[in-house]
């Protein structure tokens, strides 16, 4: 992969996170709060709905106090005023006032008076008993302990729909005591009452009964607090706002829900589409921009760079320059690189005379050196070489060619003593006969020492010196000394039998001496005579001439000496315990004659 691609990857990469990030982050940012503007407009408008729910709770609320607060209503319930029904309490009124129930209690919580209008039914009905009895007897709607005291809210009789009641105590007109009983009015919180409720707040209201809503959906309504309201979308396209009606009691009745279209969310998909297609476009001209500038001012210099430099590799010809104008780090890169060049021509020049004087050097030695690889192949070779085995000075084969050795196990010696030198051992020298030009085979001594390269052994330099000469010499010294031992060894066995002669003479002699001097004398004489003649038996049977084994001379010399004295010595034994090693012929003579005179003396 060139710095091209790699640069397009990067910046590929480095603008795809940034603005991707930006999108994202303001993606996160613009949802977040379309989506907050959204459940404040839902909450908003749940608000309303409830607000018109209390509106039209408290005009019921208001409608109560004006016959509840009457001198009229007051009669009415002590029984003093029977016309008050007929003229006040007509379906029509129950229609001007949008009440559906009216329910007239003595003080002692007594029925006095009470009706219901059905919807679409020509006048005032009964209220049903169940429904009477529930008002009737609910502390919250039947009595009144205080002249300002009410109750309004929600009351949920099984069998009916949730009546809105509102209930007050009835007064004077001036509102005074003593309470004479209460007046309750309600209105049913049907379907219509709840479109009434929603064109009133232009929202599409719809209700519930708790039990129901709790079967529905039994996590929104744990999250409605008494009074509270829910926001919760629903899907992509819609968004719901619910608010819990607590009854007169405080127990949930009903749950109010507006279902809205969700424009808010809608418009952020739109505004964030827009923001990232506007975000990938502009990532896309910057990107190109980017590359455009990096290619213009730094990639093609480099790339140009790169080009003259291989060129220069490929070729070899240090002599070349690189022309690249400039004044920032790329062109004087260049000018590092040129004069990297220089240098590299003029190491190239000495190292092209350092090593015509090498070899020079190695052609002046008599020497054959030589230099191979791993494989055995010869990299060079000197002129004393190639006169002595034959080819030029760039090589000739493989050292391992078979017709340079006298046999197949001396191929196999040299190849193994190559592998102690790959392992990077430094062996000692080594002697190899080679075939030479003229066929011959003449005896080499090769010093051989690995040679390496970035840290292994990548091959071996030689030394290979013509030791046929020194053979010749070697094989003359072997002779001549072979003849100067045959003559020692002549030497020593003559000397050897002229004192053994000299002894039998002696001891011939002492036959016709009787004198004790004398023949003392003459023992004494043989002795000695006898000591050198052993030694020098010892050295001609020996193949050391110039040094004699003192163990086996001592031990000899001793029972020589006990041969001499046997009429002394009959019930003597002599053993000997040497402790010295060889000696040369200047020390024994001498140490004999003592050892001679000692152990006559002893015997």
């Amino acid at each position: 992969m060139n710095i091209s691609v790699k640069t397009l990857l990067i910046v590929v990469v480095i603008v795809g996170c940034l603005f991707g990030a930006l999108y994202f982050s303001a993606h996160s940012l613009l949802f977040e709060s379309y989506q907050a503007i959204e459940e404040d407009q839902t909450a908003a408008q749940m608000n309303q709905v409830l607000s018109a729910y209390e509106t039209d709770l408290n005009i019921l609320g208001t409608h109560t106090r004006d016959y509840a607060f009457w001198d009229d209503t007051v009669q009415f319930i002590s029984g003093r005023n029977s016309a008050y029904a007929g003229s006040n309490l007509l379906p029509v009124v129950f229609e001007n006032l949008d009440i559906d129930l009216a329910l007239f209690l003595d003080g002692k919580g007594t029925v006095v008076y009470g009706r219901i209008l059905e919807p679409g039914a020509a006048g005032l009905m009964e209220i049903p008993p169940e429904l009477t009895r529930a008002i009737a007897t609910d502390p919250l709607l039947a009595s009144h302990e205080s002249t300002r005291s009410y109750t309004r809210g929600l009351l949920c009789v099984p069998g009916s729909p949730p009546l809105m009641v509102f209930s007050r105590p009835i007064l004077n007109s001036s509102a005074q005591g003593p309470v004479m009983g209460s007046l309750i009015m309600g209105k049913f919180l049907t379907d219509a009452r709840i479109r009434k409720i929603s064109g009133m707040t232009n929202l599409p209201v719809s209700g519930m009964p708790w039990s129901e809503a709790v079967t529905v959906s039994r996590t929104l309504t744990e999250k409605l607090a008494p009074g509270g309201i829910a926001v919760e979308p629903l899907n992509e396209t819609t968004i719901g706002g619910f608010a819990r009606i607590d009854d007169i009691h405080g127990n949930p009745a009903i749950l109010i829900a507006v279902l809205l279209p969700r424009p808010v969310i809608n418009q952020a998909s739109a505004t964030t589409t827009y923001l990232g297609t506007s975000l990938l476009g502009i990532g896309i001209v910057f990107g190109l921009l980017t590359v455009l500038f990096l290619h213009r001012f730094i990639l093609s210099p480099i790339r140009e760079l790169d080009d003259v430099v291989s060129s220069i590799t490929n070729s070899r010809d240090f002599t070349r320059r690189i022309d690249l104008a400039g004044n920032d780090e790329i062109s004087r890169f260049a000018g590092n690189v040129n004069r990297m060049l220089d240098e590299i021509q003029e190491s190239e020049k000495e190292l092209i005379t350092s090593e015509a004087k090498y070899h020079e050097l190695a052609d002046s030695l008599p020497q054959m050196i030589f230099k191979t690889d791993r494989e055995g192949t010869i990299t060079f070779i000197n002129r004393a070489g190639m006169s002595m085995i034959g080819g030029d000075g760039t090589g000739r084969g493989s050292l391992f060619n078979p017709a340079y050795y006298r046999s197949e196990a001396e191929l196999e010696r040299a190849k193994r003593f190559n592998e102690r030198i790959l392992s990077g051992e430094t062996p000692d020298a080594v002697e190899f006969d080679l075939r030479t030009g003229d066929g011959t085979f003449v005896p080499f001594l090769f010093n051989v020492t690995p040679v390496t390269c970035n840290g292994a052994v990548c091959g071996m330099l030689g030394v290979g010196t013509n030791i046929s000469s020194l053979k010749s010499i070697q094989t003359e010294l072997e002779l001549s000394l072979r003849e100067k031992e045959t003559l020692m060894k002549e030497l020593h066995h003559r000397v050897k039998n002229n004192l053994q002669i000299i002894s039998a003479l002696i001891y011939l002699q002492a036959d016709y001496i009787s004198d004790a001097t004398t023949l003392d004398a003459l023992k004494d004489a043989q002795k000695r005579i006898m000591s050198m003649a052993l030694l020098h038996e010892k050295l001609y049977r020996s193949n050391d001439l110039l040094h004699l084994n003192m163990t086996e001379y001592v031990s000899n010399l001793a029972a020589h000496l006990s041969t001499i004295y046997k009429t002394e010595a009959r019930n003597i034994i002599i053993t000997t315990d040497v402790k010295v090693g060889d000696l040369d012929i200047d020390t024994a003579i001498p140490c004999g004659l003592i050892i001679s005179e000692a152990v006559s003396n002893s015997l």
